[in-house]
């Protein structure tokens, strides 16, 4: 449990550097770094100020995905309201 909670803030700690840009090119990578920023980053920092600062990037990727109509309807429904949870 304890590798895959450090892996997992390995993670947000590559998102604030810019190192997982390139998984919005990859259909489950995009989706994947949403829930990572979104959700993962609430329950990692819980009771934190960072709980909430992995927000813009859930939204950014959100609103990459959204612009470009074809990318979103490639996804199923829950992955779709997965998506624009983070813009609510």
């Amino acid at each position: 449990l304890y590798t895959r909670f450090k892996k997992l803030t390995d993670d947000l700690e590559h998102v604030l550097k810019g190192n997982l840009e390139h998984w919005k090119n990859f259909h489950h990578a995009a989706l994947a770094y949403i829930i990572l920023c979104d959700q993962f980053s609430k329950v990692i920092h819980r009771g934190s100020s960072k709980a909430y600062s992995f927000d813009p990037f859930a939204q950014k990727m959100a609103r990459w995905i959204l612009n470009d109509t074809a990318r979103f309807k490639k996804y199923r429904l829950f992955e779709r309201l997965t998506i624009i949870l983070p813009l609510m």
